[in-house]
C-alpha cells in the first residue's frame, strides 16, 4: 500500500505573514518546507513551498510578478522539481498578484471557492488604490489576476503526482 502524507493547512488560522503546515500524526514525513520572504516592497510576504517526492506545491504568489519570479528563483536553489500547484490562501493581492508566473511554470492554481469569488472585487479596489492613490504602478502595469483552475469548499485532499502523498487543505 502506498504511503500517504497528509499536511493540514488551517486556512482560518493563517496570518498575513504566512501559513501553518504540519504532518499528520503517525505518518512519516519525507517532504520539506522551503520559505521565501519578500522585502518591504512586497509587504514582507512569505511564499511557502512544500517539496514532495517528485513535485512542489506553492502557497501564495507574492505581490508583483518580479517578486513571484524571485520566489521561484529562491526555490530553484533547493530543488528543480516542477511546481504542480499554487494554492492561494486568501484574497489579498500579495497572495494572488504573482499567480501568472507560477502558471507559466506549469502550476495549476487552486483556492477555496470563497477566495476565488472574492478576488475580482478585491483586485478592482486594490488596483485603483495602488495605481490612483499610492501611485506605485502606472495605468496598465498593475498585475492582473490569473484564472483559478480549481476551487474547493471547506476541505480538499490534493493528491500529488506519484499518489504517495496527499495534502489536506482545510478552510
Amino acid at each position: 500500500m502506498k504511503n500517504l502524507i497528509n499536511v493540514s493547512l488551517a486556512m482560518m488560522a493563517i496570518s498575513v505573514s504566512g501559513c501553518a503546515m504540519a504532518p499528520a500524526k503517525g505518518i512519516a514525513h519525507k517532504g520539506r518546507i522551503i520559505e521565501y520572504k519578500s522585502g518591504q516592497e512586497g509587504f514582507d510576504t512569505r511564499t511557502f513551498f512544500y517539496e514532495a517526492e517528485n513535485e512542489v506545491v506553492a502557497f501564495d504568489a507574492q505581490f508583483t510578478l518580479e517578486l513571484a519570479k524571485k520566489s521561484i528563483a529562491h526555490l530553484r536553489t533547493f530543488t528543480n522539481k516542477p511546481i504542480s500547484w499554487l494554492v492561494i490562501t486568501h484574497p489579498n493581492p500579495d497572495k494572488f498578484n504573482g499567480a501568472s508566473v507560477f502558471k507559466d511554470e506549469g502550476a495549476k492554481i487552486l483556492s477555496s471557492k470563497h477566495t476565488a469569488d472574492a478576488i475580482p472585487g478585491v483586485h478592482a479596489y486594490k488596483e485603483y488604490y495602488f495605481v490612483e492613490i499610492a501611485k506605485m504602478f502606472k495605468k496598465g502595469e498593475y498585475p492582473q489576476p490569473s484564472p483559478i483552475d480549481q476551487t474547493f469548499e471547506e476541505k480538499m485532499d490534493l493528491v500529488l503526482r506519484v499518489l504517495k502523498q496527499s495534502l489536506t487543505l482545510i478552510l
